[in-house]
């Protein structure tokens, strides 16, 4: 179990006690106000990191057995430090062969679970290519090739002479001359 934390931010270290830490599981935001007053940046999970190193991996070097491993890290620590009885990424694609087909199926399932409510879903169904078939049964009729991007802001349509439209894909007429 954690005793105490260093977090760094901006190169400022901030030590946050074991009564901190548990006010902070127990969703007392006014302890993160304490302490860290000015600096409210995205604060970014040891679990998450492995999870990004691990679609790294999978996606980019193929590197499998690594990334395997990196989501197994992550599993065993909710079944404690020391578990040996857990389901690791193989034990999930033997087991439940008609949900995983890949260890990359197993990866969008752990980052569902582990960042739930921290608003890392989306993009991750963007990032995947899997946004128009998972939200499409939620949304059916929206055009999924236009709602897919969030909408180009009217301030930088403006600053960018009208060379931008909301959405990427759309096209102006040719200006009347």
């Amino acid at each position: 179990m954690i005793s105490a934390m260093e977090v760094l931010i901006d190169d400022r270290q901030f030590n946050v006690s074991q009564e901190d830490l548990n006010a902070l599981r127990k969703g007392d935001r006014k302890i993160f106000e304490n302490i860290f007053s000015a600096y409210y940046e995205r604060l970014t999970r040891l679990a998450e990191v492995y999870l990004l190193l691990a679609e790294c991996k999978l996606r980019g070097s193929v590197n499998e057995a690594e990334a395997i491993a990196l989501m197994d890290e992550v599993r065993k620590y909710h079944v404690g430090m020391n578990a040996g009885d857990f389901d690791g990424v193989a034990d999930l694609i033997a087991k439940y062969p008609e949900r995983f087909s890949s260890p990359l199926d197993v990866l969008w399932y752990e980052r569902r679970v582990e960042l739930a409510g921290e608003g890392d879903r989306w993009f991750d169904l963007v990032r995947s290519g899997r946004a128009a078939s998972v939200m499409g049964a939620i949304y059916p009729g929206v055009d999924w090739n236009k709602h897919i991007y969030m909408p180009i802001g009217l301030i930088e349509q403006g600053n960018s002479g009208n060379t931008l439209t909301a959405y990427p894909d759309e096209v102006y007429p040719d200006p009347i001359e």
